[in-house]
């Protein structure tokens, strides 16, 4: 099929199209391996003929004529035979999507070395396999046969992507410092970090000396470039801007937060059809970026599809409208003969379509209507020989000479042995106009056939001495999976002619069990291995067994499920410290606490949302307050300045609490009698008289005045029940929780009537 021809020097045949003689401008070697073309390297002696333009006078007659390469009639075009009778293969130039291809590779031609002749001549090499499926082309021979008769193809590339995927915004990093606390107590942390002063001044001293703007990046600035541009790589706050904080600065044109929306992308940039990133909120299908129409997705920013009138790399055509017997179908492909519809408009002049793939009906694969004497042998036609001889192998109705006809033709391909034209099959001559033999296919009794499939297979339900076929016979059918001609039920062989297998309830030798169910969750497996945690199969009271033996995936060694809260970490976990308590380092969802996430975890103070200092939380989650500056901020109950005691009665707390009962000073406006004293009770008051005296010697004595009082503190019981209550509110602990939250805005306010 290639032509080959060579060059002054050196030359090869061509793997992918066809090589050319080369005229030799050179007599040097060094043009091997180098593009075609290149300076001072021989050139092609004479212009490629345009094989397109040469279409084969018999194409689409359904029969392979020496100058096509194929020829399947009515199915050129829409098989692997092209209209013109050519092979549609990979590399010829054209996607055909209906031979599976996706793709056609890039072909560069290059300078080879025919190793037959030691010329050089030039072959048309894949740059490389970049799309789909690579495929190669049948080798034919001059008669046109071809090995394969097909394209074939290696599925081993990945398919090409319809759409690129652009990664999300980043998120926060998660800081790695420490909170300072007691983080062993059960109530709210009120002992608060003061403010860190710096080696030989304050801190106040040290950030009077940062200026932003000064082109000099002091302490706790992240850039200063000196200038009053709040859009270039460092703000005006001499922070360096971060897409996804809500604020437009830098060279973001916009930020939402990290998320897509209407007008904005989530990496800062506007959202706009063709910029490459799909922006579903925008309302974009898809965006690949390019100005290519005829693609996937248009330059709309909408999928394209089949009646959009433009047409894309998988269709055929595409004419946008609803007329399905034009010359481009409502599906997007092409007119065909045998797809059912008549297409009597030029090229395709069909003048019949009965949309089947038999081609000895009344319409042939050809959609063209048989005509008898046409040489073609077409439709429900026997023969045609192109003549009016009746009494040849081919009659003129195109019908041909048939066995029972009386007449015994022995040439080919007929072969006929005898015909005596009649229908009895069991007599000197079958109605195959063969004589009676074992294996003609007739069961004739005079020759004690048992029966007789006509073929020359031994293995079959019929042997070849025409004897029906039958376990034990020795000979191994094709039904039968052995056949060793004895009754030995034990041996690899059992009497209904199966091989001995794992699951027949025998135990085989190398076998370990073999209990004859398909059942693969017992204590015989599939495989007739004994059931064991490891084995790969969940069996028994296994929850997973993954058949390794790590203990830290999703199945553990002893085949249980992992979960949060048995101190291993396996899976997804971060950590697992096998408790319920949220606020240490471990959450009870086995991830680490995140600062800046809004919710306050772990060992946090607080959790603001950001990372951002100066704003009632810094950014590691610690309350930004001080306790003494006369102002009531973040948690402190109460703030009074220099007068703050934690020895005057009635006074507010070092702390910032206000005064409470079991803070060792009595207070007066608590109405405490005690605090934390020798004989004091848990509510700040002193114990009864019974309560001081009720011991073993006043027994006695005691059961005369319980009873006689009795009544007295029947009375009485709801004065010490108010009592009760109140010292029970007076030392009752406070939490955020217990604050409104119009409340927390309004730090002044005084909580429960207390300073």
């Amino acid at each position: 099929m290639n032509i080959k021809t060579v060059i002054v020097l050196v030359g090869i045949l061509a793997t992918v199209g066809t090589s050319t003689a080369i005229r030799s401008q050179v007599t040097s070697t060094d043009c091997i391996g180098m593009v075609y073309g290149t300076p001072g390297c021989p050139v092609k002696s004479f212009e490629e003929p345009d094989v397109d333009e040469l279409v084969p006078t018999n194409c689409g007659d359904a029969i392979l004529d020496a100058d096509e390469d194929c020829d399947e009639g009515r199915f050129n075009s829409s098989s692997f035979c092209s209209d013109t009778c050519k092979l549609y293969y990979c590399g010829d130039g054209a996607v055909s999507p209906h031979i599976g291809e996706s793709c056609e590779p890039e072909i560069q031609e290059i300078y080879v070395l025919d190793q037959a002749t030691n010329q050089l001549t030039t072959e048309e090499r894949f740059v490389e396999a970049s799309c789909g499926v690579v495929c190669s082309i049948p080798v034919c021979n001059d008669e046109g046969e071809c090995n394969p008769n097909r394209c074939t193809y290696d599925f081993t590339l990945p398919a090409c992507d319809d759409e690129q995927l652009v990664p999300a915004a980043p998120g926060p990093s998660v800081p790695t410092g420490n909170n300072d606390g007691d983080s062993g107590s059960p109530l709210i942390n009120l002992f608060f970090p003061q403010a860190p002063q710096a080696e030989g001044g304050s801190g106040d001293e040290q950030a009077q000396g940062s200026i932003c703007g000064d082109e000099v990046v002091d302490p706790g600035e992240d850039c200063d470039d000196g200038n009053s541009s709040n859009f270039d790589g460092c703000t005006n706050k001499c922070t360096v801007p971060r897409c996804g904080d809500g604020v437009v600065e830098g060279l973001e044109f916009c930020d939402s937060r990290g998320e897509d929306s209407n007008s904005c992308n989530s990496d800062c940039t506007k959202s706009t059809c063709g910029d490459g990133y799909r922006n579903k909120e925008s309302g974009e299908e898809c965006d690949d970026g390019n100005e290519d129409d005829t693609d996937s997705c248009t330059n709309e920013c909408t999928k394209g599809y089949c009646g959009d009138g433009i047409t894309q790399s998988n269709e055929a055509c595409d004419d946008g409208n609803g007329d399905d017997t034009d010359s481009c179908r409502n599906n997007c492909t092409k007119p065909r003969c045998g797809d059912g519809i008549l297409t009597s408009v030029p090229p395709f002049s069909e003048q019949c379509d009965d949309g089947n793939f038999t081609n000895n009906d009344d319409c042939p694969n050809s959609c063209k209507v048989p005509v008898c004497g046409n040489k073609i042998k077409e439709g429900r036609e026997k023969c045609d020989d192109g003549n009016t001889i009746d009494f040849d192998a081919c009659r003129n109705d195109c019908t041909s000479p048939y066995c029972g006809d009386g007449v015994v033709t022995t040439a080919q391909p007929y072969n006929e042995q005898c015909d005596d034209g009649n229908r009895d099959d069991e007599d000197s001559c079958n109605n195959s106009c063969k004589k009676p033999r074992c294996g003609d296919g007739i069961v004739q009794a005079n020759l004690n056939e048992e029966c007789d499939d006509g073929n020359t297979i031994n293995s079959d339900v019929c042997s070849n001495e025409c004897r029906r076929a039958a376990c034990g016979d020795g000979i191994t059918q094709d039904d039968e999976e052995c056949d060793d001609g004895n009754k030995i039920d034990t041996d690899s062989c059992s009497n209904a002619c199966e091989m001995a297998f794992c699951g027949d309830g025998v135990l085989q030798p190398g076998e370990q069990c073999d209990d004859g169910n398909k059942t693969n969750e017992d204590s015989c497996s599939n495989r007739c291995i004994k059931a064991v945690c490891g084995d790969g199969i969940t069996q028994g009271i296994e929850e997973c067994d993954d058949g390794n033996g790590i203990d830290i995936d999703s199945c553990s060694n002893i085949c249980t499920i992992p979960f949060c809260g048995n101190r291993i970490v396996e899976a997804t976990e971060e950590c697992d410290d096998g408790n319920e308590n949220n606020l240490d380092s471990c959450m009870t969802n086995c991830l680490f606490p995140v600062c800046g996430n809004g919710y306050i975890e772990g060992s946090e103070e607080c959790d603001d949302g950001n990372l951002s200092d100066n704003d009632g939380c810094d950014d590691r989650c610690g309350i930004e307050t001080v306790c003494g500056d006369g102002r009531v901020d973040g948690i402190e109950e109460y703030d009074d300045g220099s007068l703050n005691s934690d020895t005057a009665p009635d006074a507010c707390r070092m702390n910032c609490r206000v005064a409470f009962c079991g803070d060792s000073v009595v207070d007066t406006e608590l109405d405490e009698e005690c605090d934390n004293t020798e004989g004091c009770t848990a509510e700040c008051r002193y114990p009864t008289f019974m309560a001081a005296h009720s011991n073993s010697v006043w027994g006695s004595a005691m059961v005369l005045i319980l009873a006689g009082g009795g009544v007295i503190t029947f009375f009485s019981r709801r004065k010490l029940l108010a009592l009760s209550k109140k010292a029970a509110e007076s030392v009752r602990e406070l939490s955020l929780d217990d604050i409104p939250l119009d409340e927390l805005e309004m730090p002044w306010h005084k909580w429960n009537g207390k300073k």
